[in-house]
């Protein structure tokens, strides 16, 4: 789930004036203004770039940029803030997910989250800067790696609808079934669901998304696009993570994938999880299990 970079670092910014309960709380955040925040080394700055790119330290070339953009287009299904129904659609018929406790209760759930969002923080709603004043201009000059990179991002939002035209609207509430209704019904097995995603439940046969396009040169570097770009960075090159066991998003989605969703603060990302957890009932994983060292435990245990 994404977000435009000015709105989510101002957003971000009156979030940590008041979160005395965050680590990264810090009081002089409260006397100050946007503006003041902005020519800060507090700022962030091109947050997106740099986590995509394990680039935490050092100025950022285009090169970067690149890699990030790479990295996006190739394994991201993306998602946008301002569409936000659009976007659970989407995850919705490209995972497959659909109903399975009790489908009235939970499309009520899901529009009730699509509709006034999680962790809105209401209480703290403060007018925010616009474009051409000073406060945004200079939040701007702070990400504009990021700004770039949204921007990318928005153009692919709309080309990955082409991944989900064969997917009938409404997909989470075809074939659902209701575990508390009386009497209660199940969920296909796994190779009922396949099979129902191949030849459609009308007997019309449903086509699967087209398979990937050749390679294309990268524009910038003249690069295969399906190639990690290593960009160069202040005391040698970036060392980024192994992606070769994360699917390309052009492929097939098949019901034993797992997806993985990155949660970018401030971005939305709570309610898509909301409706993931509390909605469709998924149970999520994540960090938590490996804090405090647990990473390295050679027995893990379930109560």
């Amino acid at each position: 789930m994404f977000r435009h970079p000015v709105d989510r670092a101002v957003s971000m910014f009156f979030y940590i004036q008041v979160a005395d309960w965050e680590p990264t709380y810090n009081p002089e955040l409260a006397k100050m203004s946007i503006e003041e925040y902005a020519q800060s080394p507090m700022i962030e700055n091109n947050w997106m770039v740099r986590q995509l790119t394990s680039s935490f330290e050092g100025d950022l070339t285009k090169e970067h940029l690149d890699v990030a953009m790479d990295i996006i287009r190739r394994k991201f299904m993306v998602g946008l803030l301002h569409e936000k129904q659009r976007t659970m659609d989407r995850f919705e018929k490209f995972f497959g997910w659909k109903y399975r406790v009790n489908p009235t209760n939970q499309e009520k759930c899901r529009e009730q989250l699509l509709t006034s969002g999680s962790n809105s923080n209401a209480s703290n709603k403060k007018v925010k800067p616009k474009p051409g004043e000073e406060a945004w201009d200079l939040v701007a000059w702070q990400n504009q790696y990021d700004i770039q990179l949204y921007e990318y991002i928005e153009q692919i939002f709309e080309e990955q609808e082409a991944l989900v035209t064969h997917v009938p609207d409404g997909f989470r509430m075809m074939d659902a079934s209701c575990a508390k209704c009386v009497p209660p019904t199940f969920p296909k097995t796994i190779e009922e669901n396949m099979a129902a995603l191949t030849s459609g439940e009308g007997g019309a046969p449903l086509a699967l998304p087209p398979p990937p396009p050749p390679a294309e040169s990268n524009v910038s570097t003249g690069a295969p696009v399906d190639t990690m770009l290593t960009p160069p960075a202040p005391g040698g090159p970036v060392v980024l993570p192994d992606l070769n066991g994360y699917k390309s998003v052009t492929d097939t989605f098949e019901v034993t994938d797992v997806p993985v969703f990155w949660h970018i603060p401030k971005a939305g990302g709570s309610t898509v999880k909301d409706i993931m957890g509390t909605c469709h009932r998924f149970t999520m994983a994540s960090e938590y299990g490996i804090v405090e060292g647990h990473e390295n435990d050679p027995v893990s245990y379930i109560d």
